[in-house]
């Protein structure tokens, strides 16, 4: 997209922006490698250190060294550059250089204006802080208002990009190294091909390791004025208080701050809001959608007592509980899987009440009445196929046995308890793969099996006929 935008198009803009680690720097540095450029990377510091930064660059470039007493004169001389020559002028963590240099912004305005009407030249801004990118370019008492034409939401890398960097990694430990660390490029880069306990144990479960303190500096930088606070939101998620009232009655935050710290953390892609599928319900619930966020509060921040006392081994101490968790990531991957792989409409799971059943039948009180216990549904997708409609649901389990029947028989009765018209499909998700029997089932009866190999495109997708 940036070259095509380099080399067609009349208006060169563009905003790259997305969570820390990603990977925007590298892309940006990757595509001006064999570019004339600028390329500024700003500091988390005063006016007068920006400035220099700014004027270390232009140096750079032109070869002699460049001092001016404003930004102003500095972009100017990149204006008198960028007449002479075709230019990638890039302006990376732009947030740095907004809060702390008044008035930077509309002169990036100026220049940014006076390039794309005069000149062939290109310029990029990016940043790590998703909400303050967004409010740069989206908010219209902003100079930058409307003056990037592109815009890059870099996002993680997809499971089998990670496998380049896995090499030697199983497939089973490639899926938990996935599960926990989100795609996210330089976490795995960081922990290499090591087993999955030992990466674990050497670079998530040790409080002296790099990623437990970056996930705190990565809410500090999106979130720091409202830190306090935002703690006491995630506290309260992953304790499953996780509706509104919940989250209210944990954090003791009054409306309407409440309300701006969601919706800011949903905007900075830390949580989410989720409804049930098919059924309308009231009492939405919130999750922790970044998967090294999640697994902090969830697993680290909840278990810090056991962890402070387990330095040797603190993964063997937490497997059972980490195991747990990586069940709950697995979950979100497959609906994830399936959004991407087939034409979803609509794609989440349910929740709700079905009837209780012991050895697969179903449970009555001494009246007769069925027993009922508040249930979910792992997937629930509605995908379009040319003028057909399919309701796909599905159960997920990362177990280490195959799954056998009745995982597949809980699915039958929870689907039948619904209320309402469809063109039902059963699909199971498991990474210990299924039994015969349950394989030779499937097949005859139109189940869909998504396995190991499924999941990681060694195999093709089931069809939904």
């Amino acid at each position: 997209l940036l070259n095509s935008i380099y080399e067609a198009e009349s208006v060169k803009t563009c905003m790259i922006y997305g969570r820390r680690r990603i990977g925007k720097t590298t892309l940006i540095e990757r595509f001006v490698s064999d570019k004339p450029n600028i390329n500024i990377e700003f500091d988390d510091s005063s006016s007068k250190i920006n400035l220099d930064i700014i004027n270390n660059r232009i140096s750079a470039f032109i070869g002699r060294e460049v001092r001016t007493d404003s930004m102003r004169s500095s972009m100017d001389i990149i204006k008198d550059i960028c007449k002479e020559r075709k230019m990638v002028i890039v302006f990376d963590e732009l947030p740095y250089m907004t809060s702390n240099f008044s008035g930077g912004a509309s002169e990036i305005q100026h220049l940014t204006d006076w390039v794309t009407r005069n000149t062939d030249s290109m310029i990029i801004i990016a940043g790590s802080s998703v909400s303050l990118m967004l409010d740069e370019v989206m908010r219209s008492d902003r100079p930058l208002y409307k003056r990037f034409m592109f815009t890059i939401d870099l996002g993680p890398l997809k499971i089998n990009d990670t496998r380049m960097i896995h090499r030697s990694m199983s497939d089973e430990d490639l899926m938990r190294t996935y599960l926990t660390l989100g795609g996210v490029s330089a976490y795995h880069r960081l922990v290499g091909d090591h087993s999955y306990k030992e990466m674990m144990n050497r670079y998530v479960l040790n409080r002296f390791g790099f990623i437990q303190s970056d996930v705190q500096m990565g809410i500090n930088l999106e979130l720091g004025n409202r830190v306090t606070d935002v703690v006491s939101i995630f506290k309260a998620i992953s304790g499953g208080d996780n509706t509104y009232g919940g989250i209210q009655n944990i954090s003791c935050l009054e409306d309407p701050v409440l309300q701006r710290d969601l919706d800011r953390m949903t905007v900075a892609g830390f949580i989410q809001k989720n409804d049930s599928m098919i059924t309308s319900r009231r009492s939405k619930i919130y999750t922790i959608s970044d998967p090294t966020t999640a697994f902090y509060y969830d697993v680290v921040d909840r278990n810090r007592s056991v962890l402070d006392t387990s330095d040797k081994d603190p993964y063997g101490s937490l497997e059972h509980i980490i195991s747990t968790w990586l069940g709950k990531q697995f979950e979100v991957f497959c609906r994830d899987f399936i959004k991407e792989k087939y034409p979803c409409s609509e794609i989440g799971s349910w929740w709700g009440k079905a009837p209780l059943t012991k050895d697969g039948k179903v449970m009555k009180d001494e009246g007769g009445k069925v027993v009922t216990e508040d249930v979910d549904i792992d997937v629930v997708a509605v995908i379009r196929k040319g003028n057909d409609r399919v309701d796909l649901f599905g159960e997920c389990k990362f177990t280490r046995e195959p799954m056998g029947f009745p995982v597949l028989n809980d699915l039958q009765i929870r689907v039948d308890s619904l209320k309402g018209s469809f063109n039902k499909r059963l699909a199971l998700f498991s990474v210990s793969g299924f039994s015969d029997r349950l394989r030779e089932y499937s097949e005859e009866n139109g189940i869909l099996l998504f396995d190991l190999d499924v999941l990681l495109g060694k195999k093709g997708l089931p069809e939904l006929g």
